[in-house]
């Protein structure tokens, strides 16, 4: 037992020491990407064929952003025409700089989202729902509702519960990880409407922090944030890749004009 527990602490000091510069150039990368998502309207094009493909979203649509990846998101809002209002627990340095979008500094705790009811065209969020205890997601949904207008779209994000390596990453981050059916659930006694379901992103067997530094760092590849168009996640049966993404609608009484 000392021989073996020796091994693992000598090879978690070795795949640290490797792991310095990987991290150094996966950073360099992200900045990169964030920088691209600001001025590349073909990578924000990119992103929106995937993630609002079908969407029936005006012109000068208003986006309400709650999620980790504010940054890329107000780049491509910015790129796409539409208005942005981005929610986070604190401030950030780059926030008055875009005349396409207003910042709010939310606390954590507040039960409401600050925009009126029926205003917004299009709700992001992401795994910040693993931030939320059941009472808060329930309320928090009851929000995007809220604020939506009808016939207007929620999409949602997420980790994966039925990977095994996602799961455990999620649980390390946030405390908790809520399956997609419990979400769906959530989504569904809030009023919404689902749209349709679809899985994306590699998730690695073992090691997936080790594995997916890897891959972002050395991918000969652009680097991106998002894995929806990875060929080894194409090689996993879709309910085991890394990520779930959920869109549903606001219902105005009339069949939804997405393309499913």
């Amino acid at each position: 037992k000392r021989v073996l527990f020796f091994f693992r602490q000598s090879l978690w000091a070795l795949i640290k020491a490797v792991g310095l510069p990987l991290r150094y150039l996966m950073q360099r990368r992200l900045a990169g990407f964030l920088r691209r998502s600001l001025a590349d309207k073909i990578l924000a094009e990119h992103w929106c064929g995937h993630y609002l493909h079908g969407l029936n979203l005006p012109r000068d649509a208003l986006m309400f952003e709650y999620s980790y990846r504010k940054q890329e998101k107000l780049g491509f809002a910015g790129l796409l025409g539409f208005k942005i209002i981005i929610q986070d627990i604190r401030r950030h340095d780059w926030w008055g700089e875009y005349p396409h979008a207003w910042f709010q500094k939310v606390p954590a705790t507040s039960k409401y989202l600050p925009l009126c009811n029926e205003l917004a065209d299009l709700v992001f969020t992401d795994g910040v729902i693993f931030d939320m205890d059941r009472q808060s997601l329930n309320a928090y949904l009851r929000e995007c509702f809220r604020i939506l207008k009808p016939g207007c779209h929620l999409i949602v994000w997420g980790g994966n519960s039925l990977s095994r390596s996602r799961s455990r990453s999620e649980i390390r981050w946030h405390g908790r990880i809520y399956s997609l059916e419990e979400v769906r659930e959530a989504a569904k006694n809030s009023g919404f409407g689902e749209v349709d379901v679809s899985f994306e992103g590699y998730s690695p067997p073992f090691m997936p922090e080790v594995v997916n530094m890897m891959r972002h760092a050395l991918s000969p590849g652009t680097f991106k944030t998002y894995d929806f168009d990875s060929w080894l996640a194409r090689l996993q049966r879709p309910e085991n890749r890394a990520y779930w993404l959920l869109r549903v609608v606001k219902s105005n009484g009339i069949l939804s004009e997405v393309a499913v």
